[in-house]
């Protein structure tokens, strides 16, 4: 989705809540400055609209999964769980037909809004309905395009029809905190403006968390839906409050006037060590920093000039440098925790001495001033990079040092995100010779965003303009079968094969980082979509 992929070049996307490392002391059950029942969230930013059909910001859809439900969700461990709907559907429930083009959510009773009225099968319908609205400004349209229909046999039951198979339907239709909330019919049918409509500022949702309030730019104020499917609330309310400086933020996680807060920079976990009453969460994430070679532009057309460049990156030390170790190395566009991995992937390995003798053969050889030159053109790429991504001018300056020790004169040409991706922007036309990328993926794994030529922009990320006929074989075999086995023998293939063709150099899955006081219990990080997943099982 382009929301993710645009805040990951900003901040790192976490995923997995699996791998944790915690520093705590033993300090009162109760510290100074913490106010029990009440959980204080930072975000660096403050949302626009909190109406699920035009909220697009990583920002809106991280608060209303608190507020609204999807018919599904992913848990803590990044798994697929039921919430408006009562079970995945799949082929063993009757949830998914046989030729996989129909999907069957069967909802659970007795749900209501937060304003009492019952939610039922037309409130999906509508959602859908509005969804697909050319007037309304829904952010995943494209996402929603792969649907023929959507259909409410009865008041508990909803029938989606595909245009075609895909596994990755499930995770990403009605997905709570995918852009797929549910809203009321019975508030919003009569709207005709969705942008200018009160309900942006005073939503009303079947969520465990009911809106109480809005000081726009600095909190929001979230109460217990007493009526929440999912049991009883154990906090008495939660506040979102925007702290855009990095050091402020910091300043009130260790007065502890937050309650959770997220780190910007490794390095703060340094100033909090010590702290009585905080510890650190690190988690794995779903967001790659990668390079991208411009494949329509001599020489990184030449299969050869790429693998040199790779073999010449020791990627294992760009990743801990860059993250000051908060980072996973990456070898393959898919991670090493997703189920779609294969850790035979045939990534090149750091072999600078290989480097130079592959470009030796290709007729790059160095001239007097030690840069490498054929036919009397010079190897200097310029590498782009977003000047918001401290870590990515890091990597992207590593790089330099590595390619430079081969005799490849790279420079690093920093500049801001929205230049780089905007219209009309280096990405978008293919002015560039590398890109020192990051995007954010779902958790399925398949990468059409970047690998398919659908997602050439400006349709979508795959900025390097590859377009290979076996790739785009695997990536629609891997998304039209459902059966897990078979996607993995495809994506073990696209793997093998983009770490062959090299479109592509992975180099890190960054970690995110959380400092959260001791007196809050249960909170575990989801933020793919958001931290809020399991509210109903935080204490304070």
């Amino acid at each position: 989705m382009i929301r993710k992929a645009a805040f990951a070049a900003l901040a790192v996307a976490l995923a997995l809540a699996g791998c944790t490392h915690v520093t705590e002391s033993s300090a009162p059950a109760q510290h100074v400055g913490s106010v029990p029942g009440v959980v204080r969230i930072s975000r660096p930013n403050s949302p626009n609209s909190l109406n699920p059909l035009i909220g697009g910001l990583y920002i809106e859809n991280y608060v209303q999964e608190a507020i609204f439900d999807g018919l599904v969700k992913l848990d803590g461990n990044e798994d697929l769980v039921p919430d408006l709907a009562v079970a995945i559907p799949t082929r063993a429930n009757g949830g998914l037909s046989a030729d996989g083009k129909t999907i069957t959510y069967r909802l659970r009773h007795g749900v209501t809004w937060h304003d009492g009225a019952p939610f039922t099968s037309a409130d999906v319908v509508f959602t859908y309905k509005e969804m697909t609205d050319p007037k309304v400004p829904f952010p995943s349209a494209s996402t929603y395009a792969q649907v023929q229909s959507v259909t409410a046999p009865d008041l508990y039951t909803v029938v989606v029809r595909l245009k075609n198979p895909s596994a990755q339907a499930l995770g990403q239709l009605f997905c709570n905190g995918e852009d797929g909330q549910i809203v009321p019919q019975h508030l919003l049918s009569h709207v005709t403006d969705m942008l200018t409509d009160p309900f942006g500022y005073n939503p009303v949702g079947t969520g465990p968390l009911k809106f109480v309030s809005w000081d726009r730019g600095n909190k929001i104020v979230l109460a217990p839906n007493p009526n929440y499917f999912g049991g009883t609330l154990h906090i008495k309310e939660v506040d979102i409050i925007t702290v855009p400086d990095a050091n402020t933020m910091l300043t009130m996680a260790r007065a502890h006037e937050l309650d959770v807060a997220q780190l910007t920079t490794p390095s703060q976990v340094t100033t909090l060590q010590g702290v009585a009453g905080i510890r650190v969460i690190e988690a794995p994430a779903f967001t790659l920093y990668h390079i991208e070679f411009n494949l329509l532009r001599a020489p990184y057309d030449d299969i050869s000039v790429r693998t040199a460049l790779a073999l010449a990156l020791d990627r294992h030390a760009i990743a801990m440098k860059a993250f000051d170790g908060y980072a996973i190395p990456a070898d393959s566009v898919i991670p090493p925790f997703s189920w779609g991995y294969d850790p035979n992937n045939g990534a090149p390995r750091y072999d600078p001495a290989a480097a130079g003798k592959l470009l030796d053969a290709d007729g790059w050889v160095r001239g007097p001033d030690g840069v490498r030159v054929k036919n009397g053109a010079r190897l200097d790429p310029a590498v782009m990079v977003a000047t918001e991504s401290a870590a990515g001018l890091s990597g992207a300056q590593q790089v330099q040092a590595y390619w430079r020790a081969l005799g490849v004169d790279a420079t690093v040409k920093p500049q801001p995100l929205n230049v780089l991706l905007g219209p009309g922007g280096p990405a978008e036309t293919g002015n560039f010779d590398v890109y020192y990328a990051s995007n954010g993926f779902d958790v399925d794994p398949s990468r059409d965003m970047i690998l398919s030529k659908l997602s050439i922009p400006p349709n979508g990320h795959n900025y390097s303009r590859y377009n290979n006929p076996t790739a785009e074989r695997l990536i629609e075999e891997g998304a039209s079968t459902y059966d897990r086995a078979a996607r993995i023998h495809y994506y073990s293939l696209l793997q093998r094969l983009v770490n062959h063709d090299l479109p592509v150099i992975p180099i890190a899955w960054p970690k995110f980082i959380y400092a959260v006081s001791t007196d809050v219990h249960g909170f575990a990080p989801e933020t793919v979509n958001s931290d809020f997943w399991n509210v109903e099982q935080w204490r304070n």
